[in-house]
């Protein structure tokens, strides 16, 4: 799943959230333009696959999500 961090009600967060409490959570990347370091840093620890800044390249949103498929097989195997 790619979520904007800060996105109006809903937000990114609490998208996060509800997805974590499923049985099987899908892997999130979030993207944002808002460079802040204890955000991304708290997104890493609760288990956000990868944090791009916008504008977000192409090579990297790519990276983020074959890493999140990664993550998605290990968790189902």
């Amino acid at each position: 799943m790619v979520f904007e961090v800060r996105m109006p009600a809903p937000s990114g967060f609490d998208l996060q959230h509800a997805l974590l409490r499923l049985d099987e959570p899908l892997p999130i990347i979030f993207v944002t333009d808002q460079r802040d370091i204890p955000i991304s840093v708290h997104s890493m620890k609760t288990g956000v696959v990868d944090f791009l800044p916008k504008p977000v390249e192409s090579e990297a949103l790519l990276l983020a999500v074959r890493t999140a498929l990664a993550v998605q097989v290990k968790r189902t195997i």
